[in-house]
């Protein structure tokens, strides 16, 4: 994971900057490695902090190293950590950090999109399931490496929600 930062030079004015600053850099990326999975999230944030425009950006290893990163990006710094941190961390602990920051309407514009997963990352999901129970429970399967969940009853009824990552589905991209 990266995360990409704006010397004084090239620090974008408004949200809309940064996506064409995020645009180019995505251009330069397929120009440098015309082959490559184009398997990437990333996330523009502004608010907090000392409050400058920056991007987080998830890419595979074996597309780009570090080196070629820092390389490639022209506007400023490029700092990199590990996607999961440990053995038992879990890609929910980036997906709360990626959508804590909401728009306000000024650093970053109402309605505005500030995370963005590939189209070709996307297509690699597997489809949704969705299914009625009619015992209330939902059953999580056997061979999980984490799970987790919670149940909220109000005036509309009871909900209950589950998640797991199954020990097959995780597999780290070295």
């Amino acid at each position: 994971m990266y995360t990409l930062t704006f010397d004084p030079y090239h620090l974008p004015d408004r949200f809309s900057d940064v996506r064409k600053r995020w645009r180019s850099f995505l251009r330069l990326l397929n120009l440098w490695k015309p082959n490559w999975s184009r398997d990437y999230i990333y996330l523009i944030e502004g608010r907090h902090g000392d409050h400058r425009y920056h991007i987080h950006l998830v890419l595979r290893n074996s597309d780009f190293s570090p080196a070629e990163i820092r390389y490639l990006w022209k506007y400023g710094e490029v700092d990199d950590e590990p996607l999961l941190l440990g053995p038992y961390d879990t890609y929910r602990r980036t997906a709360k950090y990626w959508n804590k920051e909401a728009s306000d309407g000024i650093t970053v514009p109402v309605g505005a999109r500030t995370w963005v997963a590939s189209r070709s990352l996307n297509a690699k999901l597997p489809p949704l399931e969705m299914w009625r129970s009619t015992s209330g429970e939902i059953e999580s399967p056997q061979n999980v490496r984490v799970q987790g969940g919670n149940q909220t009853a109000n005036e509309f009824g009871v909900y209950l929600y589950k998640w797991w990552i199954s020990n097959s589905a995780f597999i780290l991209d070295k």
